[in-house]
């Protein structure tokens, strides 16, 4: 059985001294400072809940055999009389960890201070040159002054880059003094206190120089080098500095905001970054603007093996939506709070809040740190919402809830508490920010019980290429002669590569040795393999030699993967490409590869054919989806037989997620319009949890069935639904199994005819194999059953299935390839079914 460590969550700002220095006398509430309660004559802090405080006291001790780190989620007012210097800035936050962490600190485990993106912000107004910019009554002249004052810079940038915006200009001006900021604040903070640290900025990528003519353009008077930005743009990025204060890393948004983009300038990067960053004692990830509310990057970091996700948009205008606009922070649930509790996640988020008024601009929420429903949470609200599980720790915020009251008249009590806190108000800037703290235990998940399940079918599982090193993402296709061929990343070269193995010759159970692949380029990742008799084609993602952008790859084996050939790229290097699709024609010979374009403002379907099993491939075309505005592309799925095909992506918008399809007759020549293919209403929440097509022909019918995991409200059960698609017409939808927790189900037509769906799903309050199989001869579809075979207290991910053969008259037989934790670290498994 795996240890249990001692759950410790925290909040501060509870039971700390007021701010007030002299007690204010007062005779009730209303005489008071919001967040103080009038007490025996004087304003005092009130008392919270048991609970609130009771970890403080024993709140240091961690097991360092856990491998266990403390997680601070920062809440800091924002004063703009400390941003006149960065030694006052770096005082001001300095105070603020004196007075909130240092006391909890864990004292044998890494410690992190996450801090909110809003604060980064502010660095674009501190120091001398931004003086005049700091006494502006609203952010957009505070900008413009801001443009006059860098107008040597801006200047020199303009010569340097062409058709930049007069806003980006701006922030390219800033370049050299918001590295020097950030190095001078936060890498100084993170080497006093011996923290890890977050914090997230727009600001442009940057090189350090030291030629004359650059550092007279843009330094300070006896500057001898200077920060030049190497690129015409500005991204939303996290930068995470280690305890000796260097830099550790950096992430920029590949979603930045409405607000960044039009006030500041900022792009997304032309290819998504690496989504997690890692640490000697785990793997976090970085979800700066608007990626924080992003399904996509979130299911990506829990494959990555991601313990914490640090969530990082600037979240403004707390309480001060009108009765007939969203209120914020049931924005925040749809979109952060849902996700997390109801996704099979591994990772907590931890959600840092800014309070304060930035000139007119109004940051303000309740720093908080939540967790999958089942775990570690506990029950919890932001203000105007009802309590949930999911919260760990949450901060207050500065007035009290009135919980009896009706909603409507609740909301309206706090609309008023922050309409004063509001620029013009008669409180204005009488924030009072807490922290909360959290401890990430690595791999240590509560065990029910330590007995091995019974496998349910076939032989028991076993460990494909055994390692001290994680693997992860699997994916495994048959030959022609029995045999399996199983490829995942692997990390056992101290970096992540792919590799690779065949199964034993003749129908055996068991693999032959493990190999590295085809030569690629770093952080190959998303495999996928296909096979026609012993060619296997395969297909992933990397980053190029550059390190700006991404491509997608292609390589084939004519030897059943023991060699394989060059590889080939398609589009040009600088062209983003992500989320490859590899489909193939076993009857034909077609194959088919597709990938995402995220260049393209809301992102492209690209899609290149070859007609002669991968030797060569034709130009590549552009796939375009449903084109409407604030709508982006997203991953999907691909399937083709005899040469009719069916490409299936998903289009994503404020927290929906849509999926739609096009069709082929013709070998991928044309493509029907697009047409959706879930069955999700037009209004209202609803997301779509991964998707798998399979191609059923019979006869001359034009057969397809599209299965997906479907969430509708932030309170709904996942559902898997499948829906078939005949001669381009979607049938009916139906619900073939719930589960707490559905993410990566894959469809497949085993030898009998039958469909079978295999997902990652939730058992307890772990994650599991699970599977569902079509009843012999009918449509329905059997009780949902667990397919693991390892200890109780194992995890299972990511179930990828291949069948030995597709012909109806064969007894079904197939194998199932996955991500097991039992050992205590990722590893790919394989299991035969019989």
């Amino acid at each position: 059985m795996r240890a249990r460590w001692p759950l410790v969550v925290g909040v501060l700002g509870c039971g700390q001294t007021s701010p007030v220095q002299t007690p204010t006398p007062c005779v009730d509430d209303a005489d008071c400072e919001v967040g103080l309660r009038c007490s025996e004559g004087l304003c005092a802090r009130p008392q919270r809940a048991p609970g609130s405080c009771a970890n403080l006291a024993g709140a240091s001790p961690l097991d360092p055999g856990a491998a266990s780190f403390r997680v601070f989620a920062m809440g800091h007012r924002l004063d703009l009389d400390t941003l006149s210097t960065y030694d006052t800035l770096r005082a001001a936050l300095d105070a603020r960890v004196r007075s909130e962490v240092l006391a909890v600190r864990a004292r044998e485990a890494p410690n992190w201070l996450h801090w909110p993106a809003g604060l980064g912000l502010a660095l674009w107004f501190v120091g001398p040159e931004a003086s005049t910019a700091r006494l502006a009554a609203t952010l957009g002249d505070a900008l413009a002054r801001l443009a006059i004052e860098s107008a040597r810079a801006r200047a020199f940038y303009a010569a340097r880059f062409a058709n930049v915006s007069p806003a980006t200009l701006t922030g390219l001006a800033r370049t050299d003094a918001l590295w020097r900021g950030l190095d001078a604040v936060f890498g100084s903070l993170a080497r006093q206190h011996t923290v890890w640290l977050s914090v997230t900025l727009p600001v442009a990528e940057a090189t350090r120089v030291d030629d004359p003519e650059t550092v007279a353009a843009l330094g300070a008077a006896g500057a001898r080098d200077v920060w030049l930005a190497t690129r015409a743009e500005v991204y939303l990025q996290t930068v995470v500095y280690a305890p000796d204060g260097a830099r550790f890393a950096q992430r920029a948004a590949t979603h930045p905001g409405a607000f960044e983009r039009d006030a500041l300038g900022v792009v997304a990067p032309s290819v998504a970054p690496p989504r997690s960053v890692t640490l000697p004692f785990a793997r976090v990830a970085l979800a700066p603007g608007e990626d924080a509310w992003s399904a996509e990057r979130r299911d990506t970091a829990d494959r990555d093996g991601a313990a914490l996700a640090l969530a990082a948009p600037m979240v403004r205008d707390w309480g001060l939506a009108t009765p007939d606009a969203l209120w914020a922070p049931e924005r925040l649930r749809a979109e952060l709070w849902g996700p997390t509790v109801t996704a099979p996640v591994r990772s907590a988020v931890a959600l840092s809040c800014l309070s304060g008024n930035l000139f007119d601009v109004v940051f303000d929420c309740q720093s908080s740190i939540l967790t999958r429903a089942g775990r570690e949470a506990r029950e919890g609200a932001w203000v105007g919402l009802d309590a949930r599980a999911g919260f760990a720790a949450v901060a207050p915020w500065h007035r009290d809830d009135p919980l009896a009251e009706p909603l409507d008249r609740r909301r309206e009590a706090l609309r008023a508490a922050a309409r004063s806190l509001a620029p013009g108000g008669l409180r204005a800037d009488a924030y009072t920010p807490s922290t909360v703290f959290y401890d990430v235990n690595v791999g240590a998940l509560e065990a029910a019980a330590s007995a091995p399940l019974a496998a349910t079918d076939g032989v028991a599982s076993a460990a494909i290429s055994p390692s001290v090193s994680p693997q992860h993402n699997p994916d495994v296709t048959t030959l022609g002669d029995n045999t399996a061929f199983a490829v995942w990343e692997d990390h056992r070269d101290g970096c992540p590569l792919l590799y690779g193995a065949r199964s034993r010759p003749g129908g055996l159970t068991g693999f032959g040795p493990a190999r590295r692949l085809v030569g690629h380029g770093p952080e190959p990742h998303m495999p996928q393999v296909e096979a026609r008799g012993e060619t296997v084609f395969l297909v992933w993602q990397e980053r190029a030699l550059n390190d700006l952008d991404e491509r997608v790859r292609f390589a084939r084996s004519l030897d059943g993967g023991l060699r394989f050939e060059t590889p080939l790229s398609f589009d040009s290097v600088s062209d983003s490409q992500t989320a490859p699709l590899l489909a193939v024609d076993r009857d034909r010979g077609e194959v088919l590869v597709a990938w995402l374009s995220a260049g393209a403002p809301r992102g492209r379907l690209r899609l290149s054919v070859s007609a002669d099993g991968g030797r060569l491939f034709r130009a590549p075309q552009t796939l375009s989806g449903t084109e409407r505005p604030g709508w982006r592309m997203g991953p999907g799925a691909l399937a083709i037989d005899r040469g009719a095909g069916l490409i299936v992506w998903s289009e994503v918008s404020a927290g929906r997620t849509e999926l739609w399809a096009r069709e082929t007759l013709d070998s991928a020549s044309t493509w029907s319009a697009p047409f959706r293919v879930d069955d999700g209403p037009e209004g209202g929440f609803v997301r779509q949890e991964g998707v798998s097509v399979e191609a059923l022909q019979r006869g001359a019918v034009r057969h397809f069935v599209v299965a997906w995991g479907d969430l509708r409200g932030v309170d709904a059960t996942p559902a898997l639904r499948l829906r078939p698609v005949v001669d381009g017409v979607p049938g009916a939808a139906q619900n073939i199994a719930t589960d707490a927790a559905l993410a990566a189900p894959q469809l497949v037509r085993l030898g009998d005819g039958r469909l079978r769906v295999a997902w990652q799903g939730l058992r307890g309050r772990l994650n599991h194999l699970v599977t569902v199989d079509q009843a012999p001869g009918g449509d329905t579809f059997l009780a949902p059953a667990m397919m693991g075979d390892g200890p109780r207290d194992a995890q299972q991910f990511r179930p990828r299935e291949a069948p030995f053969s597709t012909r109806e008259a064969q007894r079904p037989r197939w194998i199932t390839v996955f991500v097991d934790d039992r050992s205590g670290r990722h590893q790919v498994r394989a299991r035969w079914h019989f």
